[in-house]
């Protein structure tokens, strides 16, 4: 090899080392067969920066000097230095003939990496001076071990391609050196490497083999949203935007028109494609693989003859092939996620019957599949208006309780036509009304109809994508999938719900909401089923209202109803959750208390009997006693009652005795075989 200023190209090797460097967040030393430095070391940085700059440190010999030992075989070698960073070296053949060793590192072995000062006091350091080399560590940069090497590889075969150029002496046998130090470089670079990564190497690549200004590559974002800069190399103040911006439209126009290399000298229409002043000429070659267009590349400022066009245009096709390879892949990546998100989906959806918990997850997954900040779900009421049933963003606390007619608004009409409403920008897309959005950060939104098959219909309301562009057809799309299978369960929640009514309604008293007797006699059934398996007690206590028909034909049967109604709601607050609470019949009520033994029971049943006394009902000092009072009656198992119907008698014998023995009291059932006796428990209470 000769010196860093030979070869083709503005700067020979050491600016093709340097724009690598520079692109992978490396540094690169090429070091010849006799161990002379070539080129380098390029693109010191951080922490290597400052210790290459003391040259006492063991490091130094492994990024600035030659060493002994060099391998002699045809791979790259990774390791790490004594500061723990990674470095590597590897051989640059060219034909069979060794031009001599690629070596370099610098980059951090994970994105959390900090230098241990002990260790670098190892090598030889004083405190002060391992504190600051560990402190210059952020300077460096993380670059995976897989990444790192296949973006060696591809260096490493234009090098070998390059290093070669150097010693040719015809034109000729030059350009063909070229052709073939820009193809190399696709060899060896991994499909999995980052889009930026891959295109970068091309550049670069390009840059060095036609001695160009500068050089870039837009592609399309995902979507259908337009063009942005992918990468570029050289000058990046003769580039129409840098990298990661969007392109313009009238860039994007030539994206979209051009099929062969065009030509833009003229100053006006550099200007309004977007290039800065100091641009005086473009190349704009389009990048296509298997019909479809992938991107264009963009040269500036660069003389080329016939044969560099065609060359390009070539490595603009194989830069397709690969941009094609790592979109397909990206996108059966893509298919495979949306596919275990809708498996997700139908997981959590298949496990929720709850009408509620249903809405929550259709809103979180449907912002989560389309990058959404804000959203609602919305449904029908009974009063056919729309109500907000779950929302998503700052704006809850505005939504909850907003409710809309049918045909009212964007929602409205979305609910009333069935259509979805997909707007790209408020100001334009409806209908030319320009409608004030200040909660809103974009004027792109989408309102879709949820119409299951015979529940009530809603909408959902998705806005703002975090990414600050509008929503597209693809976002629609989502939705709508997600919604064809959120609805199947918002049906069968609605289903159940109306099912759990019904049941709950032939298993209610209308009047009072307590358990009827059918309700009663089923869980009694079954409690005692469950306390004989187990040995455990239960009580049952039957309660009536004294002289309700006296305080019913004086007041009248509304303020009876009323009366059983406060009746029932001192029972349900009496008792606790696992017990039930009956209307019996008319003025009678009856309370399962399972895992209560029957002296246990007597306290429950007298607290309710005081709570009673101590009410006031309407109406009640017209009565001939003065006050509604209640009687009741306990029994409990195990005992001689073995079933329902007989536990229940027993009760309603102690009761009678209350009634008999002066009414407003609680009496305890002792069955002795089948003679059905009762006794008191306790002290009397007065009449």
């Amino acid at each position: 090899m000769t010196g860093p200023e030979s070869g083709p190209g503005s700067g020979g090797i050491a600016s093709y080392l340097k724009i690598f460097a520079e692109s992978m967040n490396v540094h690169l030393l090429l070091v010849g067969p006799d161990r002379t430095v070539i080129a380098g070391p390029e693109g010191l940085r951080g922490m290597c920066a400052w210790m290459c700059n003391n040259e006492r440190y063991p490091c130094t010999d492994i990024c600035l000097r030659p060493r002994s030992g060099y391998i002699t075989d045809d791979i790259i070698r990774l390791k790490q230095c004594p500061l723990g960073l990674t470095v590597f070296s590897s051989p640059v053949f060219y034909r069979g003939e060794l031009q001599g060793h690629l070596r370099g590192g610098g980059a951090l072995p994970g994105k959390d990496f900090l230098p241990d000062v002990d260790v670098l006091m190892d090598t030889g350091m004083d405190r002060s001076d391992a504190c600051a080399a560990a402190a210059m560590a952020t300077g460096n940069f993380h670059r995976p071990l897989t990444e790192l090497t296949s973006l060696l590889r591809g260096v490493k075969k234009s090098l070998q391609v390059f290093s070669g150029t150097l010693k040719l002496k015809s034109a000729a046998e030059r350009r063909i050196q070229q052709v073939e130090g820009l193809f190399a470089s696709l060899e060896g670079l991994r499909s999995d490497l980052p889009l930026k990564e891959i295109t970068g190497i091309f550049l670069n690549s390009l840059t060095i083999f036609f001695g160009i200004e500068a050089v870039c590559v837009a592609v399309p974002r995902p979507l259908d949203q337009g063009l942005y800069f992918l990468a570029s190399s050289g000058d990046q103040a003769s580039l129409p935007g840098v990298e990661g911006a969007n392109a313009g439209d009238r860039f994007t126009r030539f994206h979209n028109t051009i099929t062969e290399p065009y030509f833009i000298k003229d100053t006006a229409a550099l200007m309004e494609a977007g290039f800065p002043e100091k641009t005086f000429s473009a190349w704009l070659f389009p990048i296509t693989s298997g019909g479809r267009k992938e991107g264009i590349l963009v040269i500036v400022n660069a003389t080329l003859m016939d044969e560099d066009l065609r060359i390009i245009r070539g490595y603009a096709g194989s830069l397709g092939q690969a941009m094609r390879v790592y979109r397909l892949e990206r996108e059966e990546e893509a298919l495979h996620e949306e596919r275990e998100f809708l498996l997700s989906l139908v997981r959590e959806l298949t496990g929720t019957v709850d009408q509620d918990d249903i809405y929550d997850i259709l809103l979180t997954k449907a912002c989560s599949i389309t990058g959404a900040e804000k959203g609602s779900v919305m449904f029908r009421d009974e009063d056919g208006r729309l109500a907000v049933k779950k929302t998503l963003g700052p704006d809850e606390e505005i939504l909850r309780g907003y409710r809309i007619l049918p045909g009212e608004g964007i929602a409205g009409r979305v609910l009333q036509t069935g259509s979805p409403v997909w707007v790209r920008d408020v100001s334009n897309d409806l209908d030319g009304r320009k409608p004030v959005r200040p909660r809103y950060k974009t004027g792109s939104f989408i309102c879709f109809p949820l119409i299951p098959g015979n529940s009530p219909p809603g909408v959902l309301n998705l806005s703002d994508k975090k990414s600050g562009s509008p929503f597209t057809k693809t976002d629609l799309d989502r939705v709508r999938t997600i919604s064809d299978h959120t609805l199947l369960a918002i049906e069968r929640a609605y289903y159940l719900e109306k099912f759990k009514i019904v049941s709950s309604q032939a298993s209610t008293d209308d009047l009072t909401g307590l358990a009827n007797r059918k309700r009663l006699m089923e869980v009694l059934s079954t409690e005692l089923a469950r306390c004989q398996r187990h040995g455990r007690p239960l009580s049952v206590v039957m309660a009536d209202v004294d002289r309700f028909k006296e305080y019913n034909d004086l007041n009248g049967h509304l303020a009876g109803d009323e009366a059983l109604k406060v009746i029932a709601a001192v029972l349900k607050q009496s008792v606790r959750n696992i017990d039930l609470a009956c209307r019996y019949g008319g003025e009678e009520f009856c309370l399962v208390l399972p895992d209560i033994k029957g002296d246990e029971a007597v306290p429950v049943a007298e607290r309710i009997r005081h709570e009673i006394e101590k009410t006031r009902f309407p109406g009640e000092e017209g009565m001939a006693s003065g006050s509604l009072t209640m009687s009741l009656g306990v029994s409990d198992f195990p005992g001689p009652v073995t079933t329902a119907h007989e536990i229940i008698h027993s009760a309603d014998v102690a009761l009678y005795s209350a009634k008999r023995d002066g009414r407003n009291r609680v009496r305890r059932s002792i069955d002795n075989g089948r003679n059905q006796l009762s006794r008191l428990l306790g002290k009397e209470t007065p009449a």
